[in-house]
């Protein structure tokens, strides 16, 4: 009976040693876990922001491109307020969808692959 009372008083002590573990390497990385993510792109902007801006301008949308966090909020409230607005925005796209080159998926897949291609090059005679 000694015994297991040594035992399970051993196994409590190991999960209190554990959970001092967790909880000292929980202060060491929280202020890294609760920092904002660092951006590579200038001004905090995000890549999927730089992807819809491009998809904007490829399908010759950019009116439609929020260059700030006030005009971003400025064209949803826009957006939802004003039926016409939203309706003007996709006759807009959809007029374009036969010459912009975002349509142009033939173009536009040569061009991303000889890109794709132009990259090898470059990284072959880098050695990589």
């Amino acid at each position: 009976m000694l015994l297991l009372l040594l035992l399970l008083l051993l196994l409590l002590l190991l999960l209190l040693l554990l959970l001092l573990l967790l909880l000292l390497l929980l202060l060491l990385f929280l202020p890294t876990l609760l920092s904002p993510p660092s951006s590579p792109f200038p001004n905090g902007v995000k890549m999927a922001s730089r992807v819809a801006a491009s998809m904007n301008r490829a399908a010759r949308a950019c009116v439609y491109t929020a260059r700030t966090l006030k005009e971003y909020e400025e064209m949803a409230v826009r957006l939802c307020n004003r039926k016409k607005w939203s309706s003007r925005m996709r006759e807009t796209v959809f007029s374009e969808r036969s010459s912009a080159p975002l349509f142009q998926t033939v173009e536009m897949t040569s061009a991303l692959v000889r890109g794709y291609r132009m990259q090898q090059e470059v990284l072959e005679s880098a050695g990589e």
